[in-house]
């Protein structure tokens, strides 16, 4: 019963429980050792911890606390909860025209803290502005920053997000970043061109 952000932890009764005030258990996180205390009462033998990290391994201890004051604690076990999608998704999204049917990409990952897990790819979402409805995707593998869109339009705006993905799924998609394809005929890379030679520009 583990999910990327609980797990349920249970135990069974000591032999003795004669005066037996209480269960205490107790979860840290074995990257930072920052303790989480829960007092259980004595009727229960599980307990489901919640809003944990995605992917880190925890310490459990379960202690039986009698009127006494005397503490009997379990050994520790371990448990690690599984990958969560990421919470951020890729920064410094750049995309360049570099040809009359080719744009090129350029990002970063999310901060280490926010992709909850390990990244196994990016995924890219581009469509015209001129045909919302027909978008296409691309999917880069985790160790490239970088790539590519081809058998674009000539003289065609796009829009171009990526998001970022774990074994626990998709992340959030980034904002759309815009990008005009190159013609043939002179450098359209700053959005600037004249239309068959009757010195028409068109601007953005």
């Amino acid at each position: 019963n583990v999910t990327s952000t609980d797990f349920v932890v249970t135990w069974q009764a000591p032999n003795d429980t004669t005066g037996l005030q209480n269960y205490r258990v107790t979860i840290t996180d074995i990257d930072t050792r920052t303790p989480w205390v829960f007092d259980i009462i004595m009727l229960n033998h599980s307990f489901t911890v919640r809003k944990l990290k995605s992917h880190t391994l925890y310490e459990v201890t379960v202690s039986a606390n009698y009127m006494d004051q005397t503490t009997e604690v379990s050994q520790p076990k371990f448990s690690q909860t599984l990958q969560g999608k990421p919470s951020s998704y890729p920064r410094n999204f750049i995309v360049e025209s570099i040809g009359n049917s080719t744009v090129e990409l350029r990002w970063l990952s999310p901060p280490e803290d926010e992709v909850n897990g390990v990244l196994c790819r990016f995924q890219v979402a581009y469509h015209s502005i001129h045909n919302v409805r027909l978008a296409n995707t691309k999917v880069f593998e985790a160790r490239h920053h970088s790539g590519e869109l081809t058998d674009l339009n000539a003289w065609t705006e796009y829009n171009v997000s990526i998001a970022a993905e774990t074994c626990g799924g998709e992340g959030g998609v980034g904002p759309f970043v815009s990008a005009f394809v190159q013609t043939n005929e002179g450098d359209c890379s700053k959005r600037q061109c004249d239309n068959d030679g009757n010195r028409n520009r068109y601007e953005w």
